[in-house]
C-alpha cells in the first residue's frame, strides 16, 4: 500500500523523498541521489543515482559526456523491532520500487538533461555578467603606470636610506584587495637594495623570512596596480 505526500513516497515497507528528487531535477543537478529507507533496516540501504560521466575514447582521442542511471544497495544494519524475514520482504519490495524509479528516470532523461543544460547556461551567463562587472571596475580604476611606480620605489628606497621604517601598500585595480611591500632595514648584511612582500618578518640571526623582489620586479608589480598606492610611515615629522 502506497501513500503519496508532498514530501515523500511512503509505504509500510519503504520510503524515499520524491519532493527532493523533483527539486534536484528542476535545479539542473547533474548528480542526483535518491535514497530508500526500508523498514527493518536503520540505514538507507538502496540508492538510485543519476549522474553525468565523461567518457574518453582512446581511438579518437576525444571525449563526450554520457549519462548513467544505477541502482545500488548494501546490507545495512538491522533494526531490533522486526524479524529478519519481514525486513527482507520489505527490502525486496523496495528494490522493485527502486528499479521502477530508475526506469522512470531513464524515460525522463531528456527532461533531466534539458534542466542541466539550462542551469549551466544560466551559470555561464551569470559568470559572464560578473566578469563584465569586474572588468568595468578595473577599467574605471586607472593603473599606477611605470613612471609613478618607479618614483614610489625610489621614495621607498630613499626612506630606507634615511633610516625611517617604510612600507608601500598597493591596491589591486577594481578590487579592495591590497598588497604590502617593505624595504630591507639598513645595516643588515646582504639585504641592501632588496624589497619584500608583506611587513618584514625576521627569523634566526636577523634573517628576513619574506619573499624578496628586485627593484625591477617591484616596479613591474606596482605599474599594473591602482593609482591609489601609498607609502606608509615615511612622512617627515
Amino acid at each position: 500500500m502506497t501513500r503519496e505526500s508532498t514530501t515523500k513516497t511512503m509505504t509500510t515497507q519503504y520510503s524515499f523523498d520524491r519532493q527532493a528528487l523533483e527539486q534536484s531535477i528542476a535545479a539542473g543537478e547533474s548528480n542526483i541521489m535518491v535514497r530508500f529507507n526500508v523498514r527493518g533496516f536503520w540505514s538507507d540501504v538502496i540508492d538510485v543515482r543519476v549522474r553525468r560521466e565523461f567518457r574518453w575514447n582512446r581511438e579518437t582521442l576525444s571525449g563526450a559526456p554520457d549519462w548513467a542511471i544505477d541502482v545500488s544497495h548494501s546490507s545495512g544494519g538491522m533494526e531490533g523491532d522486526i524479524d529478519s524475514v519481514e525486513a527482507h520482504v520489505n527490502f525486496g519490495a523496495a528494490v522493485l520500487a527502486a528499479v521502477d524509479l530508475a526506469r522512470e528516470l531513464k524515460a525522463r532523461l531528456p527532461e533531466i538533461v534539458g534542466h542541466v543544460l539550462a542551469a549551466e547556461a544560466r551559470a555561464a551567463a551569470a559568470e559572464q555578467q560578473a566578469q563584465a562587472e569586474r572588468q568595468a571596475k578595473i577599467d574605471a580604476d586607472p593603473a599606477l603606470g611605470q613612471d609613478r611606480a618607479e618614483a614610489l620605489v625610489d621614495l621607498l628606497r630613499a626612506s630606507l636610506r634615511a633610516g625611517r621604517p617604510c612600507q608601500l601598500v598597493a591596491r589591486q585595480r577594481g578590487s579592495d584587495e591590497s598588497k604590502t611591500y617593505s624595504a630591507a632595514m639598513p645595516g643588515r648584511s646582504g639585504t641592501a637594495g632588496r624589497f619584500y612582500y608583506g611587513p618584514l618578518r625576521f627569523g634566526r640571526r636577523g634573517a628576513i623570512d619574506n619573499m624578496s623582489l628586485t627593484r625591477a620586479e617591484l616596479v613591474s608589480a606596482l605599474a599594473g596596480a591602482s593609482r591609489e598606492a601609498v607609502i606608509a610611515n615615511t612622512e617627515e615629522k
